[in-house]
């Protein structure tokens, strides 16, 4: 037995013991009684961390309870949704997952420790971001449809950057979409593919908005196209790609199991939050927008989306990790 199905053995028997628990505190208390931990399975600084620091805040004081983020960062978010699923089902551990663990890992992975469909208890989504197709300030193509051109006249001739499995798939859905062939240059993180990119030794990348708006407003790259629309000031700023509707996106989940109570208290809290127009200003700031849905339209689009990266990398040849 391999390491990874021997993870979701054991996760599994923590579940199955933790259950019963889990149900039995939860109807012998207020739900919530105590502190609420929020994992973020990536590092400190960036979106999805900013993201969940507004959004705790907010619910701690939705709920009367203090809301505690924590980091896990590792294996593109596997880290703290193996955490969460190692913890108590009772509605005191939740995770800001993002689109790249609920959807994207499913496409590059040959096996997970969990189960998408199965291991979590969906609360909804929070925000979600386009995109920004940059360049290097002096890159000879003023438009998408220069660009595109370009690598039509002289196929090959372009690159761009892979920095997260979800880059790597929107570069895969972009080429099949122009009917192109770019090859994605594996990064470790976007400060590397960006310092390549001002030094003139990437030709472009998809990169996120709190990353390229301050080197895009300092002169240091040029924007032509988003994934999706902007949000806010933003919106109508660049081009938008035609039918491409790609967006990063993050949401609250909880361990398969956890009290309808907590989750619907957590999912009414979290329509409260979103409302707030001071929290609508502060994500469209890093150029994100609210996303509201039901636990249940949650569930479906995360599935969804997750089939629609199968297909993409699929039909690009990427070989599962």
């Amino acid at each position: 037995m391999n390491r990874r199905k021997m993870a979701k053995l054991a996760l599994a028997c923590v579940g199955l013991l933790m259950g019963a628990q889990a149900v039995q505190a939860a109807q012998g208390e207020s739900w919530p009684a105590r502190p609420i931990r929020m994992l973020v399975g990536f590092a400190a600084g960036g979106p999805t961390d900013y993201t969940a620091r507004v959004v705790a805040d907010g619910l701690g004081k939705e709920l009367g309870q203090t809301v505690v983020v924590e980091n896990k960062a590792g294996a593109n978010g596997q880290t703290a949704a193996i955490e969460l699923l190692r913890s108590q089902a009772d509605g005191y551990t939740i995770m800001l997952a993002s689109s790249g663990t609920l959807s994207v890992s499913p496409a590059r992975y040959k096996e997970l420790p969990f189960d998408i469909e199965k291991d979590f208890a969906f609360v909804g989504p929070v925000s979600g971001y386009p995109y920004i197709l940059v360049t290097p300030a002096s890159f000879k193509a003023d438009s998408l449809q220069q660009l595109v051109d370009m690598e039509k006249a002289s196929p090959g001739a372009l690159n761009a950057a892979a920095v997260s499995h979800t880059q790597e798939l929107t570069l895969a859905l972009f080429n099949k979409k122009f009917g192109i062939q770019v090859p994605g240059i594996p990064y470790k993180g976007d400060s590397a593919s960006v310092n390549d990119l001002v030094g003139e030794r990437l030709d472009f990348a998809f990169i996120s908005p709190n990353v390229a708006l301050p080197l895009l407003e300092g002169g240091k790259l040029k924007g032509l196209a988003t994934t999706d629309k902007m949000a806010g000031a933003l919106a109508g700023k660049y081009e938008v790609i035609d039918g491409f509707n790609i967006q990063a996106w993050n949401g609250l989940v909880a361990p398969a199991g956890t009290p309808d109570i907590a989750v619907q208290k957590l999912g009414q809290a979290l329509q409260k939050v979103l409302s707030s127009t001071k929290l609508q200003d502060a994500l469209a700031t890093s150029g994100q927008s609210v996303m509201k849905m039901s636990p249940e339209e949650f569930k479906k689009f995360s599935l969804d989306e997750a089939a629609l990266w199968k297909e993409v990398a699929q039909d690009a040849g990427l070989e599962l990790l």
